[in-house]
């Protein structure tokens, strides 16, 4: 996307509005639950310097881009009007902010889409017709990698509960592949990430999970 130039400004504006400890201050206090802080820190002051800012925070706890973080934090802040924050999403190229309009933008520009709701799959824009609700164990693996990977991380063994072998995870992909319309160029994006661990290679920014 090619931001117009009011969009810019009005971006760059908000973003140093965002900038210094007032603003971080105000999110980690009215904003943040307890698990979210503890994903940031044992202390605001801690947090603070893993995470110079209050973008920064959000990015890190809702697993989000930097400019989307920007929008999104001043919004939550009242920096931002709803229609101002909508505005900016659409000239960024991000998603809108109401989940069933962001599940359709994410289709449409083809990102990798999973409705939990109707255990679907989309593809470059088109569904995957995929018998998951006959294979529901697939889908909890799927849908956990797909998690790990909006994370910026990959899965292991352990990652699906205690009484799993140590070659769960290679042992499923193995049976994921094999599903009737499961992409196969998904199942090659499933990349070793360490001793008996698998990663999505695929930007968490082009997932989309609508719960």
């Amino acid at each position: 996307m090619n931001p117009s130039k009011k969009a810019r400004e009005l971006f760059d504006h908000t973003r140093r509005i965002l900038l210094g400890v007032p603003s971080a201050q105000r999110l980690w206090e009215r904003s943040l639950n307890s698990a979210e802080r503890k994903m940031l820190g044992d202390s605001f002051r801690e947090a603070f310097e893993d995470f110079p800012n209050a973008a920064q925070m959000w990015a890190r706890v809702k697993q989000v881009n930097y400019p989307l973080a920007v929008i999104e934090v001043a919004e939550t802040l009242n920096l931002l009007t709803h229609t101002d924050a909508e505005w900016l999403r659409h000239e960024l190229g991000e998603l809108p902010a109401d989940p069933a309009a962001a599940e359709i933008a994410a289709i449409d520009r083809g990102d990798l889409v999973l409705s939990l709701r109707e255990r679907t799959l989309y593809r470059l824009g088109e569904e995957c017709f995929i018998a998951f609700d006959r294979h529901p164990s697939l889908w909890d693996f799927w849908v956990t990698v797909c998690r790990a990977a909006k994370r910026g991380e990959g899965v292991g063994w352990d990652s699906f509960g205690e009484n799993k072998r140590e070659n769960y995870v290679t042992q499923t992909k193995s049976r994921l592949s094999k599903l009737p319309g499961f992409p196969i160029d998904l199942i090659n994006l499933i990349v070793v990430d360490g001793v008996g661990r698998q990663r999505l290679d695929v930007p968490a920014e082009q997932i989309f999970i609508a719960e």
